[in-house]
């Protein structure tokens, strides 16, 4: 850290560390310690697990729908495939956001225009199918999606109509049968919005509301998931140690402090991106995960955003503080097969390198203390009362001895 007037930078680890949680907010409180909400794209596990089953049925009931009014061969296998496609791209790459979600949900409704195109077998039986291929979309994902992605789903589907009535194909009358199903979209938003208030409760240890990255559980528990989604399972995780926060903290106060440890959050989340996953596994410890990344292409992704040595600058009035964290990078395969034993292995070398650092330095302190001898005090500058009584003129001479005066 770089001190005021210019002084030079100092490791991360000169600072001691306490590893005191209370050193700054916790993964369930803000700077008040009051709750707050989890961020607005945050997805659930039960979510994204959910998303697949939704899909196939889906798939099934439009596939049953085709059986039963004898629809065409091409037309109950694109009810039957493009859903079973989706569940598979769903299964593959889970979605982390709302955005991921509507971005399925839009692709699968404007599949549906496949059907008036076809243009193939019974009107009728495709007219059905078309629109309860919309709907059932609609009450899938308004399980998953919020109000403002949701109503964008619908202006889809309602642009799908204007669609398919400009192109005269008969699929634009409502089926008396289909108006029903359309009532079950306001009740699936509802039940979805119930959903994700019971998962926000049952996740919050997962997200760290001061940073909006994941904590060490949610790190472990998300960080498996993305990890058996891929193929291959290689990823790489880096681990930071920036306890110098905690000088910063008794220095510059908790706003500073605050300030760059956001900083430090945005870069991390860059350098993860849409595929990685960012957490602070500790009061002042960070990692990052990087699926599919070997160690180079990690030291690059890390150089890019952080430089070389890795580093946080920011200007505190006429103080210029340089963070430079301890890191440490491992691979998953090569130093250990676990996430999570491959987290502690690096967290226990980045322990001990801080502890013996400490040790280092407090061994030079106390050398320095021995060696030392106070530099004697010159006689004119000494007090009064501890100089030296200055002789008198003739105080060298022998003594005298005393002898009688004469009588008169």
């Amino acid at each position: 850290m770089r001190r005021p007037a210019g002084s030079a930078s100092a490791q991360v680890n000169e600072a001691p560390s306490t590893g005191s949680p209370q050193t700054f907010p916790g993964p369930q409180e803000n700077g008040q310690g009051h709750a707050t909400a989890l961020p607005r794209g945050w997805v659930s596990r039960s979510s994204r697990r959910l998303e697949p089953w939704i899909l196939g049925a889906i798939s099934l009931c439009l596939t049953a729908v085709a059986v039963l009014m004898q629809a065409d061969l091409a037309s109950a296998g694109v009810v039957a495939l493009v859903p079973v496609l989706a569940a598979a791209w769903a299964l593959a790459r889970p979605a982390r956001r709302q955005s991921e979600f509507a971005l399925r949900a839009l692709a699968i409704a404007a599949g549906a225009v496949l059907l008036p195109l076809l243009g193939e077998g019974s009107v009728a039986a495709a007219d059905a199918l078309w629109q309860l291929w919309l709907i059932l979309v609609l009450v899938g994902y308004a399980l998953l999606l919020p109000p403002s992605w949701l109503l964008g789903l619908g202006a889809l589907a309602s642009t799908q109509w204007i669609f398919a009535g400009l192109l005269g194909t008969g699929a634009t009358g409502a089926a008396p049968d289909m108006l029903p199903l359309v009532a079950l979209v306001p009740v699936a938003a509802l039940a979805g919005a119930w959903m994700r208030r019971v998962d926000a409760r049952l996740e919050a240890h997962c997200i760290d509301l001061a940073t909006r990255l994941c904590t060490l559980p949610g790190l472990l528990a998300y960080g498996e998931e993305l990890l058996a989604s891929r193929t291959p399972r290689t990823a790489s995780l880096v681990v930071l140690d920036c306890s110098d926060l905690l000088e910063v903290r008794e220095i510059y106060g908790n706003r500073i402090a605050r300030t760059l440890i956001l900083r430090l959050s945005a870069k991390l989340a860059e350098i993860a991106g849409d595929r990685g996953l960012a957490a602070r596994t500790g009061p002042a410890e960070f990692a990052v995960l990087l699926p599919g990344t070997a160690r180079e292409r990690a030291v690059q992704a890390l150089q890019q955003v952080l430089g070389s040595p890795s580093r946080i600058e920011y200007e505190a009035g006429d103080s210029e503080i340089v963070l430079v964290p301890e890191v440490l990078l491992g691979e998953i395969g090569e130093d250990a097969d676990e996430l999570a034993a491959l987290h502690r292995l690096l967290s226990r070398k980045l322990a001990a390198a801080r502890e013996h650092e400490a040790l280092r330095r407090r061994y030079l302190r106390r050398e320095r203390e021995r060696h030392s001898h106070p530099i004697p005090m010159p006689a004119e500058r000494a007090p009064a009362r501890h100089r030296a009584p200055v002789p008198l003129a003739g105080a060298d001479m022998p003594p005298t001895i005393p002898l009688p005066l004469p009588a008169r």
